[in-house]
Formats: structure tokens, sequence, C-alpha cells
């Protein structure tokens, strides 16, 4: 049998961004296109939390991983330069940002699967995270909600550590 999948679009200055949403199973599966310097993240899902994977289709990025286990570990960040076409997965308990060094474009995958209820953005630039985004400028595009995110003592104040 054929099921058609129905999506959802949302455009704005950063790009465009399609939700394809299964209905009879979990998966949603999210296709993005990124203007260059945009910046989008640190996002984490924690209910539950879950595997990202990312295929990266065109262009290049620079690609942050911030670990929010509850440990030493706690904070710490990987920074890494990517460029098309490239397959790649973020771990279970780590917020995820990337910023597009050139128009870029996107797909997710997320195991299980993504709530955007249950979603949560990591501050950018949190002193505390020590991610050199300065070296590539600071004219970033970014939504009001990462440009607001959490501080990493309010995430761990709220629980929000893996």
């Amino acid at each position: 049998m054929i099921t058609i999948v129905k999506h959802t679009e949302i455009t704005d200055e950063r790009g465009s961004t399609v939700l394809f949403n299964y209905p009879d199973y979990n998966p949603v599966i999210v296709y993005s296109t990124f203007k260059k310097n945009v910046l989008k993240g640190l996002h984490f899902q924690t209910n539950p939390w879950c595997v990202k994977k990312v295929y990266l289709l065109k262009g290049c990025i620079i690609d942050v991983c911030v670990s929010l286990h509850n440990n030493n570990n706690l904070g710490v960040s990987t920074s890494v330069y990517l460029t098309a076409p490239l397959q790649f997965v973020v771990p279970i308990g780590y917020a995820h940002g990337v910023l597009a060094l050139e128009d870029t474009e996107l797909m997710y995958d997320f195991i299980p699967y993504w709530d955007n209820l249950s979603t949560y953005s990591l501050k950018w630039n949190d002193e505390q995270l020590e991610i050199p985004w300065k070296q590539f400028g600071n004219d970033f595009i970014m939504s009001d909600k990462d440009k607001r995110g959490l501080t990493l003592q309010q995430i761990k104040e709220m629980g929000l550590t893996y």
C-alpha cells in the first residue's frame, strides 16, 4: 500500500525547513536549506533523548557537538569542518549545532523519533563551552530561540542533562 506523506514547510531569512511526518510510525525526516552564515543550534531533545543522523547534501559547515552527559564530560565541545556529501551521527546526550560556511542543504533523521515539544537550545555563545565561533565571524543569522538559548548552568539546574 502506498502512503501519502504530509509535510510542513517553514521559511524565513535563514532558509527553509521541510518536515515529513509519517502517520503510521514515528520517524520524522527534516530537510533544511541554510544560507551562508546561518548558525543553527545548539539543539537537543530530552524526551526521548535521541540519536540524530545527519546527511550533509550540499555545502560546507562547521559542526559542533556539546556533551550533556552528567559526568566529567558535561559541557565538553567538539567542532569539525565538514564538506558535502557526507553522513554522520550525533550520539545520544549531545547538543548539536551547525554554522553554514556557504549555502548548505542538510537532512536529519531522529532515532527513535523527533518531538518538537521536548527540544531545547543550549546558548550558542555560553562562555563555559569555549566554542571558537569568533574565528568564523560574528554576523551570524539565527532564530530568536537560538539567540536566547539556555546556559549550561541553567540546563544543570533544570535537570536537563543526560
